[in-house]
């Protein structure tokens, strides 16, 4: 049986995917940038169920709800696969972009699924590759002129977002 409090989180988790989304594909929106410094704003997230660490800080371009969208669903894909622990890292990217990097202690995924998501990303083609959370995450940083990568792991899933550094 579902637990009340576990429905309702899930309840909340869909209204806000569907919020981010709807105002991500209205025709003709564009993201609402405001300068971010992604140590804090990554620590300010309401994160159930898994410790979040950050390392490192930059200012991104980015709008606040669709990033905190995105993220809160890369942070409860990690839970829903059994994760713990996510470790941030915040660096430069290429081409003044900035990579906030996601590193979970779950089950991961072996190399042919990872190339496998890559190819999917690379192509927009989102259909049966991969799950809502890392989908999300791709068109957020898409609408930001960004990218979504996953990343090569020893121990669980690491992905990647590129966003456009602020000054």
């Amino acid at each position: 049986a579902v637990k009340p409090a576990r429905a309702r989180e899930a309840a909340q988790r869909l209204s806000s995917v569907v919020t981010a989304l709807l105002s991500l594909f209205r025709a003709g929106a564009q993201p609402a940038l405001q300068a971010l410094a992604l140590h804090d704003f990554v620590r300010s997230l309401p994160v159930p169920r898994v410790q979040v660490q950050v390392e490192g800080d930059a200012r991104v371009m980015a709008d606040p709800d669709l990033l905190a969208a995105a993220l809160l669903n890369l942070f409860d894909n990690a839970v829903r696969y059994g994760a713990t622990n996510v470790h941030c890292t915040v660096g430069p990217g290429e081409a003044g972009q900035v990579s906030l990097a996601l590193q979970d202690d779950g089950p991961g995924v072996d190399e042919a699924t990872r190339h496998r998501l890559n190819a999917a990303l690379a192509q927009a083609r989102y259909e049966q590759e991969m799950g809502l959370g890392l989908m999300l995450a791709d068109r957020v940083a898409r609408a930001h002129g960004g990218s979504v990568q996953v990343l090569p792991s020893e121990v669980g899933f690491r992905v990647a977002l590129s966003l456009p550094g602020a000054a």
